[in-house]
């Protein structure tokens, strides 16, 4: 006789007797995707820095010679070693970033330069030797502008796919104003830790969010703009089911997400504070800002009102017009 267990029961023992896959397994291997495609784009983005990078050196190595003729129609013979051109890069805020990494903050003026950046050039002079401390700022400089590539690739495959990364990193190195992110100044550190901190905010990574926001606050005031996105993106995550404000507009969720967005004043008190020791005013470097570097903070109206003003009454086709232009 032959006896044998129903094909319903049957096909249930095999189910049971199949290995499942438990959830951690495909969370693991979803991490491990999404990581898969973090590594392509952060290679994109790294090959399109360092092409930047090498147009920028061409440039310098052309552009500085060219300059330098004379005016009466003969060539000069003045040749221009890699470290004389190095040199051409220190200008401007360079210089003043330079003089802080040196000598710390030693005059009120030098308020006005926030101080993460400068920090990371003594760091690196450090190692390198002061006496190259013009290549230690750039090199600062373009390393946070290959960190601000990369972070940015990162936000736009998250917000609009990969098919979009290419196309949004050339708009950033094609800008104009992208110059700066190659010379010693602290746009680009400040550019990678802001879109760091959407990246991890995004993402809801909130203490990596938090030290970004705080780092870049440190680097530019402009950091005080990050407030807003930070409170938004944590309540808009925390949501009751079926996009219900109303659970996000709870207490517990309220403070937690001024708590995140506390890096910004948190970043500026410490930054005071050092300010009021150093120079006895906690606002020293609104101070400078107004004293020495004729900066004031007005409305927008007054502002565009005053910059128009100020391009009438310049003289035409003259340096401060071309900068007030371009400032403009």
């Amino acid at each position: 006789m032959r006896t044998g267990i129903p094909n319903g029961l049957s096909a249930l023992g095999r189910r049971l007797a199949a290995p499942a896959i438990p959830a951690a397994r495909e969370r693991a291997a979803g991490q491990a995707r999404a990581t898969t495609m973090d590594w392509a784009i952060i290679r994109q983005a790294t090959l399109l820095w360092l092409v930047t990078r090498v147009a920028f050196i061409v440039f310098t190595i052309f552009a500085v010679p060219f300059t330098h003729q004379s005016s009466h129609g003969t060539y000069s013979l003045r040749s221009f070693p890699p470290s004389t051109l190095l040199a051409q890069w220190n200008r401007w805020d360079t210089q003043w970033y330079g003089g802080i990494a040196t000598n710390g903050y030693h005059e009120l003026h030098t308020a006005a330069f926030f101080p993460l950046y400068p920090l990371f050039i003594r760091l690196l002079a450090g190692l390198i030797g002061f006496d190259h401390l013009t290549l230690a700022a750039l090199i600062v400089a373009n390393l946070g502008t290959l960190a601000a590539f990369i972070g940015l690739a990162l936000v736009c495959r998250d917000e609009f796919g990969a098919a979009m990364v290419p196309f949004t990193i050339r708009a950033l190195a094609a800008f104009p104003l992208a110059f700066f992110l190659a010379g010693g100044y602290s746009d680009s550190l400040f550019l990678a830790f802001t879109t760091f901190t959407l990246l991890f905010a995004r993402r809801g990574a909130w203490l990596p969010a938090f030290v970004c926001a705080m780092l870049a606050t440190w680097t530019r005031a402009f950091g005080i703009a990050l407030i807003l996105p930070l409170l938004w993106e944590y309540v808009q995550q925390h949501r009751g089911a079926g996009g219900n404000w109303r659970a996000s507009l709870a207490p517990r969720i309220i403070l937690e997400a001024l708590a995140l967005a506390a890096a910004v004043p948190l970043a500026l008190a410490l930054w005071a504070l050092y300010l009021w020791r150093r120079f006895g005013d906690p606002f020293a470097y609104l101070t400078a800002e107004r004293q020495f570097w004729n900066h004031y903070s007005v409305s927008p109206w007054q502002w565009v009102s005053s910059a128009v003003t100020t391009m009438q009454h310049l003289p035409a086709w003259s340096f401060p017009q071309e900068r007030a232009l371009f400032d403009l």
